[in-house]
């Protein structure tokens, strides 16, 4: 995952929801109620959260909207030792919403833009977050400028975006000044992204150090995030910095770092490679509701990695990302569906839940909507339109879609051939990288697709595809190595090409050995290679054993 200073509020999703120091200024129902709820708050500093949710739920069913607020966000918030479940957070948030609680329709709005216990509107986000903000709620401005920094719900401008967080900085600076963690955390992003403020990213990290000293979980992740990034000159990247920050965040129950945690000990970055780790915590995390992680622990249980493999729990978990319309989600839910893995077969909605993705621009699921209709998926196959979805992807720069052009346009599959534009496409996805395109371009120079022969440009990207495990490469190496009479070399690329299971790189292995080409002579063994490749339906083996009457 590419990770860029905006992921940085990757981990602000359930900072709206949280608790704002020195915020509490609603009034009590009565004595008994304020004595409640100054126990709850004594009870959660403490970290005894168990009896926090009781004596908050007492006052909560007095009235209290500050105790039925807090109530909603130990239900939603962080799990902080608490059974998470987001319906009981909605409507806590919701009866102190009636009393005017500015919080509570920040924190409200946030499970409405996540669907977190509820469907995604973020329309009505829109409206809980501006009422929030009209009454001076910092969550509510960062919450509006959220939403027009990330164009959910509302198309993306970054000049709204600006204007909501210049509106939220004499609260977020207020209220970093006195202490609040949330406040500073808000206070920093802006400095950093220079969103409502001049930019100053040395004093926005400072901000955030401030808010993360003070154990707020969000800050904690926002700051791994930025440490997994890096910020200019600032600070440098350092991804052990970030996965130790993450490793704290996850320790406290924050589903966004038990994800990113997840995802640093799947690549072995920051630290050694730990699949299982890796799984357990995304699976944390995508069972707290997090939509990344639902979908991220799908791809892993349908996969088997780092552990055994489960279609079916896969697929609930990519049920519920999809539902969200999260691309990865929509992308390997339709997968298992056109396969029939997991669950019934069903070609119809994996064809739309890729057709939707694919209209959206995304290039990975024009790519795979293109395969499935190449191979027919829907019952038949349509070659003119695969062509086109591909077209779309390999122009959005997708390496293995330009492959496939480079394939369709090579054999006038869904229309006409065209033999140069074939050899630019595998340039193109040779270029970006991908093993499979570098083959599929040095087979295009060696055979002479498109354009001139070319065995020394074909050697070369021949032999980056086999540097990065594409075994095919071997063989042709090998007739190349042949042609311009360096039988040494040839035997030995034949020789790993024959390993590697190549049946004509047997026979021609087989030939030269059996001829001493290139080494020592070796009649028997040769002649046992020859007799394989035949067996495994070589032309050329058989016609050289029936000419040599054996």
């Amino acid at each position: 995952m590419v990770m860029t200073l905006r992921a940085a509020a990757l981990g602000l999703a359930l900072l709206l929801a949280a608790p704002a120091p020195g915020m509490a200024g609603y009034i009590v129902s009565n004595t008994e109620a304020k004595a409640i709820l100054d126990q709850g708050r004594a009870a959660e500093k403490a970290g005894r959260y168990d009896e926090a949710r009781r004596l908050y739920r007492q006052g909560a069913e007095l009235g209290d909207a500050e105790s039925q607020y807090r109530l909603g966000r130990l239900y939603g918030d962080m799990p902080m030792g608490v059974v998470q479940d987001f319906p009981q957070a909605a409507m806590w948030y919701r009866k102190a919403i009636e009393k005017n609680h500015a919080a509570a329709m920040s924190s409200l709005g946030w499970l409405y833009m996540e669907g977190d216990g509820m469907p995604a509107d973020p329309n009505e986000a829109m409206y809980l977050f501006r009422r929030a903000a009209d009454l001076g709620e910092p969550g509510g401005t960062f919450g509006m400028a959220h939403l027009y920094r990330t164009g959910k719900g509302v198309p993306k401008d970054a000049a709204r975006a600006q204007e909501w967080a210049a509106k939220g900085q004499p609260a977020w600076r207020k209220g970093a000044e006195a202490g609040d963690p949330r406040a500073q955390l808000f206070l920093g992003y802006s400095l950093i992204q220079g969103e409502g403020v001049a930019k100053d990213e040395a004093a926005g990290l400072a901000w955030i150090r401030k808010s993360a000293a003070q154990g707020y979980p969000p800050a904690v992740h926002a700051l791994g995030t930025w440490h997994e990034a890096g910020i200019g000159t600032v600070l440098p990247k350092n991804e052990v910095e970030a996965r130790r920050l993450y490793r704290i965040g996850a320790t406290t129950g924050y589903p966004s770092s038990r994800f990113r945690l997840g995802v640093l000990l799947l690549d072995g970055r920051g630290g050694p490679k730990d699949a299982v780790e890796a799984r357990a915590m995304v699976i944390l995390a995508a069972d707290q509701g997090l939509t990344e992680a639902q979908a991220g622990a799908g791809g892993l249980l349908s996969q088997g990695v780092g552990g055994p493999r489960d279609e079916v729990r896969a697929r609930v978990y990519l049920e519920k990302a999809a539902a969200q319309e999260n691309p990865n989600g929509m992308r390997s839910l339709a997968i298992l569906l056109a396969r029939g893995r997991g669950g019934p077969k069903d070609p119809g909605r994996a064809m739309a839940l890729l057709r939707k993705r694919a209209e959206a621009d995304d290039a990975i699921a024009q790519r795979i909507y293109a395969n499935f209709l190449y191979e027919g998926v829907s019952g038949t196959k349509d070659e003119a339109g695969a062509r086109l979805w591909f077209g779309k992807a390999a122009a959005a720069g997708d390496a293995e879609a330009q492959m496939w052009m480079g394939s369709l346009l090579e054999h006038g599959r869904g229309g006409p051939a065209d033999g140069p534009a074939a050899r630019e496409w595998f340039r193109k996805s040779a270029e970006r990288g991908l093993p499979a395109g570098m083959y599929r371009y040095g087979q295009a120079l060696s055979r002479g697709i498109g354009g001139p022969k070319d065995d020394r440009l074909a050697a070369e990207w021949l032999r980056k595809a086999a540097d990065k495990g594409e075994n095919r490469s071997f063989g042709w190496l090998g007739d190349i190595a042949k042609r311009q009479g360096d039988l040494a070399q040839a035997r030995q690329w034949y020789g790993k090409a024959e390993s590697a299971g190549d049946n004509y790189a047997r026979y021609q292995l087989g030939v030269m050995v059996y001829l001493g080409q290139g080494g020592a002579v070796e009649e028997a063994r040769g002649l046992a290679l020859i007799r394989k490749s035949a067996e495994g339906g070589e032309k050329l083996a058989k016609e050289w054993l029936a000419r040599a009457g054996l």
